[in-house]
């Protein structure tokens, strides 16, 4: 299988770590899967926490909120992310479990687990790791920055190569980003979770 994602759902993992560095993160991706292409799409990413990553009533709430929110903008559920401060490699226990909860809906889903020990080099190197179960395990293969269509092994590149760039541009804009998490809106009920419509806008104009 192959997997493309958009400078987007790139930059807004990132911007979601890096807001809230002190912590372990997690979200969801959405996108599309074109019937017999062989490729997902991550299009988008919804911030789901930084306060504890876990499976609760409330998380359940957010799933299904981000799942209304995918349809209704004629897309799906594709994958989960998680970047975690211990630089542990894989998924926690928690974060397999809604993990394996969106693939028991896609098949296809993957997981993007950050590297923060890359984290000094995010706007030259991609910082994520991708997974795909394999099994009753969670298997990490290629980001490839040159993406080779012949290859049948699973492989993830960026949809298009300003990616990187479009981090770097937004380093240097650090003090207009706003990024909030369905934890955010726990808090505040007015914060856009689940669009971050400002970030999606400031990524436009780059």
């Amino acid at each position: 299988m192959q997997y493309s994602i958009s400078k987007l759902a790139y930059s807004k993992i990132i911007f979601h770590a890096l807001k809230y560095s002190h912590a372990n993160i997690h979200g969801v991706l959405i996108g599309e899967i074109k019937e017999g292409s062989g490729v997902v799409r991550v299009i988008d990413a919804v911030p789901l926490g930084h306060l504890m990553i876990e499976t609760s009533p409330m998380a359940e709430i957010a799933l299904q909120q981000i799942e209304l929110y995918a349809k209704d903008t004629e897309k799906k559920i594709v994958g989960y992310y998680a970047g975690y401060n211990d630089e542990k490699n894989g998924l926690s226990p928690s974060g397999e479990i809604i993990a394996s909860k969106i693939r028991s809906v896609n098949k296809d889903s993957v997981v993007l687990i950050l590297d923060k020990s890359k984290f000094r080099q995010v706007d030259i190197v991609p910082v994520i790791t991708p997974y795909v179960q394999s099994g009753a395990q969670w298997r990490p293969f290629n980001f490839e920055q040159n993406p080779d269509a012949s290859k049948k092994e699973d492989q993830m590149y960026f949809e298009n190569n300003t990616a990187l760039e479009t981090v770097k541009k937004l380093l240097s804009v650090m003090d207009k980003i706003v990024i909030c998490d369905f934890d955010s809106h726990l808090e505040d009920l007015s914060v856009d979770w689940l669009q971050n419509q400002h970030f999606n806008n400031l990524v436009k104009l780059l």
